[in-house]
């Protein structure tokens, strides 16, 4: 604001009466004020009348003990018609303010001086304002210069480097001084460059705000990384385009992830596709075995009943005849036919729990215990076995199956018993919490039992418990221990018939004890 003296006196003493936001002082030529307006109250805490007669140096941070003193900003006003400055400030109580000062020389029309005016505005706020910018600014550009993981730069509007942080030294190669001033194709692969894709970027980037893509970058080294890069275009309040900022991540190690991923996704869907095939191929199999199995027991029965037959008459209407040699071979011919005849019978009984068409019904396994041990009333007799049989549930089952896992399970702990100790034969069965079933029933549902078959019998090594589960597997000779060799595959058949396994635990000597695992309401479909 100029103060002349060619300004109309009335109209300046209102004027000057009015502005509360400045501070508005006469000095004579000495820097002394003359006159103050009632805005050095707001703004410095004076009253005007008790500025009046001391030196604008009382204002000054540092001031002077010495006041007579003459300023040096009003040599400066006079040598170039005007002094105006930001700065520090004090007011009457000590405290700092942010001060705009303006000193104007007011000349007669003779152009000999009369002193001066001094205007003076609060910035404080617009300071505080301002660092507080400043600040935030500074802020941001040590944590974006210290950002590892992200190459953060800025280009200037023609795309040429004008700034670079850690990220994008540890990530391109380059130092700050090797690469600031550079265009940013230099990031771009031959191809790329050919295409013109780093100007056709920026025009995306300047038209739309923002550019974003994954591809091949170089590195100083030249060698390649896939990157994730995103452009966008900086505007100034005039919508003026005025740089761009580039962040740029390495995706190599993700990039390589999802390929590992797609290949094993692919060999994935290529061996499912093979295992869906062969299990196919299997199942079709096995039908045409089951057939097999079934038809030709069949078919070797009725051969074996005239052997039988025939041995039978050799033996009852021929026995004089036969010389002691021949009676045996006879003898042996029928104990011959008769193994068989076990054995096609056991193969009769896999073929037909191994078919999915029996039905399921409620079967109260108590009954069904029953029912065996009624049928195995004569060896249990002879054995003088003793048999604890405890509550057991009703289950959703088959119930020829689940007799003959029991009759397998019972005849096993009648044929295995010390042959110094009376058969001590158990059946209990427990609740099984779905965290404590076997391995091959991880993640069932449901509720589910645990049957134990135990016994006192002559037990074996737990290193041969998948062994006597597979087909015509047997820990002892025939001799010692009648069998085919089919009874507990049956039994592991049947546990698996109805969504359940089966599980032994044995010691020699000390016995040995059956668990079923089976789910209360049935296999799932």
């Amino acid at each position: 604001m100029l103060l002349s003296p060619t300004t109309n006196s009335d109209s300046f003493a209102l004027l000057v009466q009015s502005l509360h936001e400045y501070a508005i002082f006469m000095l004579d030529t000495a820097g002394t004020i003359t006159f103050s307006n009632p805005g050095a109250g707001p703004v410095y805490g004076y009253a005007p009348d008790d500025l009046i007669g001391k030196s604008i140096l009382i204002f000054q941070p540092a001031q002077t003990s010495d006041q007579t003193k003459q300023a040096p900003e009003l040599a400066s006003a006079l040598a170039n018609g005007q002094y105006s400055e930001e700065g520090w400030q004090l007011r009457k109580d000590g405290r700092r303010f942010w001060a705009s000062v303006l000193i104007t020389p007011i000349y007669t029309e003779e152009q000999q001086l009369l002193g001066y005016s001094q205007v003076v505005r609060d910035l404080t706020r617009r300071k505080e304002t301002e660092d507080a910018l400043k600040q935030s600014e500074e802020r941001y550009r040590l944590m974006v210069e210290a950002v590892r993981d992200y190459a953060i730069f800025m280009l200037d509007p023609q795309g040429h480097i004008v700034s670079w942080n850690e990220g994008a030294k540890r990530l391109k190669g380059y130092l700050a001084e090797e690469i600031i001033g550079k265009h940013f194709s230099a990031f771009y692969t031959p191809e790329d460059l050919a295409a013109g894709k780093p100007g056709r970027e920026l025009e995306i980037a300047k038209a739309t705000g923002k550019y974003e893509e994954e591809g091949w970058r170089l590195r100083k080294d030249s060698s390649l990384f896939w990157a994730n890069v995103v452009i966008t275009a900086l505007f100034n309040a005039e919508n003026k385009l005025i740089g761009f900022t580039k962040v740029t991540r390495d995706l190599t190690e993700r990039r390589q992830a999802e390929r590992a991923l797609k290949e094993s996704e692919e060999r994935f869907r290529t061996l499912a596709h093979e295992l869906s095939s062969a299990n196919t191929e299997l199942g079709r199999a096995n039908k045409e075995l089951e057939v097999f199995a079934y038809v030709a027991s069949h078919d070797l029965q009725e051969p074996l009943r005239k052997i039988q037959a025939f041995g039978d008459i050799l033996q009852n209407q021929f026995s004089e005849q036969l010389t002691p040699e021949g009676t045996s071979l006879i003898q042996r011919m029928q104990s011959a036919a008769s193994r068989m005849n076990t054995l096609i019978k056991d193969l009769l009984t896999y073929s037909r729990i191994s078919r999915e068409d029996q039905p399921f019904d409620a079967i109260a396994l108590n009954r069904t215990v029953d029912g065996v041990l009624n049928d195995l009333e004569t060896v249990i007799r002879e054995k003088q076995a003793d048999i604890q049989v405890g509550t057991l549930p009703t289950i959703n089952g088959n119930e020829l199956q689940l007799r003959q896992l029991f009759q397998n399970l019972l005849s096993n702990a009648l044929k295995f018993a010390q042959p110094d100790q009376v058969p001590q034969i158990s059946i209990k069965s427990n609740p099984v919490p779905l965290k404590q079933l076997p391995v091959p029933l991880t993640g069932r549902k449901g509720e589910w039992v645990a049957i134990d078959v135990t016994d006192n019998g002559i037990g074996f090594d737990t290193k041969y418990k998948d062994r006597i589960f597979q087909m015509f597997q047997r820990l002892h000779t025939r001799s010692e221990y009648p069998g085919t060799g089919i009874g507990l595959a049956i039994c592991r058949k049947v546990a698996e018939n109805h969504g359940g396994a089966i599980a032994v635990n044995s010691e020699p000597g000390h016995g040995t004890t059956f668990t079923v695992y089976v789910p209360v309401a049935g296999r799932e479909k």
